[in-house]
């Protein structure tokens, strides 16, 4: 995620050496290692995942910073000094990316900040700067990471925005996907996570009938609801209800 979504394209890396021991210097490696020459740069806190779960989408590269030192980390000044023209967007507030880390890195080229209320508000934010007219959106899990973890390397695929989202605090994600026009809208994890009512409410439908899981060749097919406007709806989940790793089902919510 750091930097390496959207880099590697059809090249087929047979050996790659990571010399940092820390993530920030693993996250300093990989951008030198998978670097494309990309201009606007995303820079996160490295410690807590939201913010960069949001920026992963892009396909940008991240550098995670570390907010309680006040300053660049390791080898990263010697590596903003490398790059040319660039432009940084930092994410999230002061409690994550400081005042002073700010200064620091605006020294390499011109940096905004993009700063929501709280982690909903932020992931929407980075929607609409990166996304212009997403078609598609993928929703994740807004308190935990291995759902958003999978998901952003999907929504990169998809040109779609990553929306950080969950049952009962799902006003912001309601209100991006009806401002988008988002079309095609897809969920990661069990509807303990995002229920299935609030999936409802995002994408503006109705339920029609019940609720139902069923076991197809050791996929988990959870039929739900039926959409009326939308061409469909997918659902990732692993292990009937619960988040223990994917089964990728095609169109378990479509109504034909």
């Amino acid at each position: 995620m750091c930097g390496i979504v959207g880099y590697l394209g059809n090249r087929m890396a047979t050996e790659v050496l990571i010399e940092g021991l820390s993530k920030l210097e693993y996250t300093k490696s990989l951008n030198l290692g998978f670097y494309r020459g990309d201009k606007d740069i995303i820079v996160c806190t490295g410690l807590n995942f939201a913010d960069s779960l949001s920026a992963s989408a892009t396909g940008k590269p991240i550098l995670l910073v570390w907010n309680e030192s006040g300053a660049l980390y390791g080898k990263q000044p010697e590596f903003l000094s490398n790059l040319k023209n660039c432009t940084f967007t930092v994410i999230g507030g002061e409690s994550a990316v400081s005042a002073k880390l700010f200064d620091a890195i605006k020294a390499y080229g011109t940096t905004t900040r993009l700063a929501g209320a709280n982690r909903f508000e932020t992931s929407v934010l980075v929607a609409q700067k990166y996304f212009a007219s997403p078609e598609t959106a993928v929703l994740a899990y807004a308190w935990n990471y291995p759902d958003g973890l999978c998901g952003g390397s999907l929504a990169f695929s998809l040109k779609a925005p990553l929306i950080l989202t969950m049952t009962k605090y799902e006003a912001k994600a309601v209100e991006y996907a009806k401002n988008a026009g988002i079309e095609i809208g897809l969920v990661l994890g069990g509807d303990t996570l995002i229920s299935d009512d609030a999936v409802l409410n995002i994408f503006q439908e109705q339920r029609v009938g019940k609720a139902a899981v069923t076991e197809q060749n050791g996929l988990f097919k959870i039929d739900t609801a039926c959409f009326f406007n939308r061409r469909f709806v997918f659902k990732f989940v692993g292990n009937g209800d619960k988040v223990n790793g994917f089964s990728v089902v095609e169109n378990p919510l479509h109504c034909a």
